[in-house]
């Protein structure tokens, strides 16, 4: 019991910096990322503070918006505009690009 529940504070250490990452690195705003998450604005603005504490529900509510398999320090993938929606490639294929 002890190990699966240092196992998951590790997961949401994880959960945490990976939403950080994204709110700060995505090139989304704050509303479009609040609006996608269904959470006030403010709270997607406070995540630039260090001892930003998110509830689990609302980081779960924000790492829907991450794209799916996205870690903190990846590269930012192309948005299709919806915060947290990357385009497939046959999208961009679609439209001449690589």
């Amino acid at each position: 019991m002890v190990a699966s529940s240092a196992s998951q504070a590790r997961g949401a250490e994880l959960d945490l910096a990976t939403v950080r990452d994204w709110i700060m690195r995505s090139g989304r705003t704050d509303q479009a990322i609040a609006e996608a998450a269904c959470v006030d604005e403010k709270t997607v603005r406070n995540a630039a503070r260090p001892n930003w504490n998110p509830r689990v529900e609302t980081l779960r509510k924000l790492m829907r918006t991450v794209p799916r398999g996205w870690q903190a320090g990846d590269p930012i993938p192309e948005l299709d505009g919806r915060a947290g929606v990357a385009r497939d490639a046959s999208a961009a294929a679609s439209e001449g690009r690589p």
